[in-house]
């Protein structure tokens, strides 16, 4: 479910479980950790690899630890457990490296967004690869939503300058994007109209919802986080 996340010790995957004895599935938070104790063996490090390397909406067989979401309650800290909340988990999970390796079952479907996303994604790392890592962390969370790239201490520079809303994808990305479309397409309709194609829209509604289409289709390829989702 959506695209995997890097984090800094390791990779966070959500995942729509089927657990047996369940009549329904369930939302679980994968961690699979770049080191799960040190001076593992060769076989436990492979397992970690392909856990590594799952795409969205993939199908897979593997046994797993659940556990109930929960957070450090911390004053003025960060609540873990309302983030899982929000994200309707329903369960935390990590890999029983004591059980059969995870088998990959089925490939993503290529008609999926996530599976879009994931395909834009690992070609912007390719394109971007070895310029400025923080400048390619920023260019994918603009285009993709995708801010799990982004280090703890440029968020901090974000939130010290007070940018950090900026960088979700909201009113701002959006209604440019929506301005943009509706400007070319306005410009299409006249085309149109001097090369003596008939339309039966006027230039003012085409180019509105135009504009509001691509916007909705963008906000839907950015993720629908809440922010999008609002805007």
């Amino acid at each position: 479910l959506g695209l995997p996340e890097r984090t800094e010790s390791g990779v966070r995957v959500w995942l729509q479980v089927w657990p047996a004895g369940l009549p329904q599935p369930i939302r679980v938070q994968l961690n699979v950790p770049d080191q799960p104790w040190p001076q593992a063996p060769d076989e436990v490090m492979q397992r970690v690899q392909a856990l590594q390397a799952m795409q969205a909406d993939e199908r897979w067989q593997l046994a797993l630890r659940l556990r109930q979401p929960r957070g450090l309650m911390n004053p003025n800290g960060f609540d873990q457990e309302l983030q899982l909340w929000i994200r309707q988990v329903q369960a935390t999970a990590s890999p029983d490296w004591r059980a059969e390796p995870p088998t990959r079952l089925a490939t993503g479907r290529p008609w999926r967004v996530d599976v879009w996303r994931e395909r834009v994604r690992q070609r912007m790392a390719q394109v971007m690869q070895g310029r400025d890592e923080g400048a390619a962390q920023l260019v994918t969370a603009l285009t993709l939503g995708d801010q799990s790239a982004i280090s703890a201490d440029d968020w901090q520079v974000y939130r010290d300058t007070g940018v950090a809303h900026l960088v979700s994808i909201s009113g701002l990305h959006i209604t440019g994007v929506a301005w943009l479309a509706s400007l070319l397409l306005a410009r299409l309709w006249s085309l149109a109209v001097r090369l003596g194609v008939p339309l039966r829209v006027t230039r003012q509604s085409w180019a509105r919802w135009g504009g509001a289409g691509v916007a909705l289709a963008y906000a839907v390829f950015a993720g629908w986080g809440i922010p999008a989702q609002r805007t």
